[in-house]
């Protein structure tokens, strides 16, 4: 539970403090019994509690890291009996690509992407609760800030715009601080993968009261020593390597990683495992590229001593 701010809303708690805190509980579950007729029984459970989850990210050219995550928690949401989940989207004329299709129900809304984030954050509309129906919470998984009249949730995956404006447009600029500038003045809760980002945060001026730090989670999954040949065949890693595993895009600092790995000529890295091979290092780079093929092509270049194999496209 966090301590809602101030509103105009006088169905909302006021006040602060621990009082305010237990005003927030009592709230939601006025507003629970209020929306019940609308929910039904969920997974057994009478009263659980309908969230609605932005999904958008599903549908992007590169949808990256972000949607991963977002998949990861909404299936974990899912598994649970006392919580519906519903996405929402901007509207589409089919699903998206098969690794990146939620598993759950997804409302759309009216408009196409850019006009549905545009209409988010300069119109204010439209609001979640125009696909979904009545929701206890919303959970916005990416910088994009929806209009909604329930709590929101939002999950900040990092600031680093705020940093070097140079990595994103000029358009990509404005959205992104319109959004930070959104969820500092709506959400409730801010979930934050690192301390870094956390940081980020605060000197963005969020309260620090509502920030949590909670971190992504793995999908642990076991290989054998053949598997592990057959990748290195597939991709032509003979020599020793170094991985990357990321969107191929300026704010990844690939550049860094690749100029790390030009250093390791000379250096002795296990020669346990690596006996008979020479003093070359690879660079495994997996990820889909927002940058362009020549991006990748450039900083080796400019490092120089690094050779780039693996699945980057």
């Amino acid at each position: 539970h966090c301590v809602p701010k101030r509103s105009s809303c006088s169905s909302q708690p006021r006040g602060g403090g621990l009082g305010a805190e237990a005003d927030l509980r009592a709230w939601s579950d006025r507003r629970c019994r209020a929306l019940r007729p609308c929910r039904g029984r969920i997974g057994g459970v009478e009263h659980g509690r309908r969230v609605a989850v932005t999904l958008e990210q599903c549908w992007h050219r590169v949808p990256g890291g972000t949607a991963t995550s977002i998949l990861g928690t909404v299936a974990a949401l899912a598994r649970r009996d006392d919580v519906e989940v519903v996405g929402v989207a901007a509207r589409h004329g089919e699903p998206p690509p098969a690794p990146f299709r939620p598993a759950v129900d997804v409302r759309h809304l009216p408009l196409p992407r850019l006009a549905l984030y545009e209409a988010w954050h300069g119109l204010r509309w439209p609001p979640v609760e125009r696909a979904t129906g009545p929701v206890d919470v919303v959970h916005a998984t990416a910088v994009a800030v929806p209009p909604t009249r329930a709590p929101l949730v939002m999950t900040i995956h990092d600031l680093a715009f705020l940093a070097d404006p140079s990595l994103v447009t000029r358009h990509g600029n404005r959205f992104f601080r319109r959004g930070t500038e959104l969820a500092r003045r709506h959400a409730r809760l801010v979930l934050v993968p690192s301390e870094a980002t956390a940081a980020e945060c605060r000197e963005a001026g969020f309260d620090p009261d509502r920030l949590r730090i909670v971190p992504w989670g793995v999908d642990p999954q076991p290989v054998a020593p053949g598997d592990v040949e057959g990748v290195r065949r597939r991709f032509g890693l003979q020599l020793p390597y170094v991985l990357f595993v990321g969107t191929v895009e300026p704010r990844k600092n690939l550049g860094g990683v690749i100029g790390a790995v030009a250093g390791l000529a000379g250096r002795d890295l296990d020669r346990r495992q690596h006996r008979g091979l020479s003093d070359q290092r690879e660079l495994g780079a997996a990820g889909r590229s927002r940058a362009g093929p020549r991006f990748l092509a450039q900083q080796l270049r400019r490092a120089g001593g690094a050779r780039a194999g693996g699945g980057s496209s």
